[in-house]
């Protein structure tokens, strides 16, 4: 005869498991993925630092919803990207950076709200010309919701590095200028400063920086960095240009040579490959940039010659630092 077996018993044994298992679970729950990506490092934290960004690449977009509203310009530390439904006041779910240290880490808390907060550290190291990724996610334990959470987190977050990982290699691949925020640091400078004719511009530059560096030899000044130069105003036919270099220490003003300190400045910066003849689609990727989020000027544009023909035969490695003063909330 069969024996008898009560249904309850087995229900009563799962309902039993369903209670206990969320106290058993940790404090936190983690969740850790590491991958390679053959980009550098700085292509791949504007990726995670500009969130207008994770719009290209992040299976945490909400399709059936507008694009985020996005906060504090949604860049860098106390960027934020909120997702809001219909007429709701309540965003759905809320990105925010917490922490932002330029092409090494990126803290990001994230708000789902209704489902529960999670915490990542996405770390990032700079090995030759790969880049390796460390995606660390936390959340509290709170019973089964968490661990529903934690499950699709972890889902996400192996897609999220897939996303990058080919969105970044896609930019390094094509070229994509990569426009971030930094600073000028201050330093004293020796430069002049002169009013000329567009068709005149490549060739009165040279010359200008020729007596700078023919004067150093005469003066009490040592050049120390690299030759840059800052357009005070275009307009149709002339350009106002001052044309410089770093100096070890302020020096007295000489004729037309001039001296002081640069101030500081925060800027937003592309570093353009190439030819100085292309040298427009490096502004323009700026200015671009600039405008879509809303940043205002603080002074004139400047351009810092990394490499040039002084120091590089090939005009297609040419390395040209293209900096926009902006203010910075």
């Amino acid at each position: 005869m069969a024996k008898y077996r009560n249904p309850m018993v087995f229900i009563s044994i799962i309902l039993i498991i369903w209670l206990i298992i969320p106290y058993t679970l940790p404090e936190t729950l983690n969740i850790r993925h590491s991958s390679g990506i053959n980009a550098p490092a700085r292509v791949v934290f504007v990726q995670l630092n500009d969130l207008r960004n994770w719009e290209l690449w992040s299976p945490w977009n909400i399709r059936e919803m507008p694009l985020p509203i996005y906060r504090n310009v949604g860049f860098g530390r106390g960027g934020t990207a909120e997702w809001i439904h219909g007429n709701s006041s309540t965003p759905a779910q809320r990105f925010t950076i917490v922490k932002s240290d330029p092409h090494q880490l990126i803290e990001i808390a994230m708000d789902f709200r209704d489902k529960g907060f999670v915490l990542s550290a996405i770390q990032i190291q700079q090995h030759e010309e790969r880049t390796m990724l460390t995606w660390n996610s936390g959340l509290k334990s709170e019973g089964w919701k968490s661990i529903f959470l934690w499950l699709d987190t972890k889902r996400q977050v192996r897609k999220a590095a897939v996303n990058l990982r080919e969105m970044a290699e896609l930019w390094h691949s094509q070229g994509i200028q990569v426009v971030e925020q930094g600073v000028i640091s201050a330093f004293p400078f020796v430069s002049i400063r002169r009013q000329i004719p567009w068709e005149e511009l490549s060739e009165s530059m040279g010359k200008m920086y020729e007596q700078l560096i023919s004067q150093s030899g005469e003066t009490s000044y040592n050049i120390i960095g690299h030759a840059y130069a800052v357009y005070h105003s275009m307009g149709e036919e002339r350009v106002d240009i001052e044309c410089g270099f770093p100096i070890e220490k302020v020096t007295d003003n000489r004729g037309i040579i001039l001296s002081g300190t640069f101030p500081e400045s925060d800027c937003i910066i592309t570093e353009y490959v190439g030819n100085y003849d292309n040298l427009q689609k490096g502004h323009d990727a700026v200015q671009q940039w600039i405008s879509e989020r809303g940043f205002t000027l603080s002074g004139p544009p400047m351009e810092i010659f990394v490499t040039s023909a002084t120091s590089e035969a090939d005009p297609s490695a040419w390395v040209t630092r293209i900096c926009y003063p902006v203010n910075i909330q």
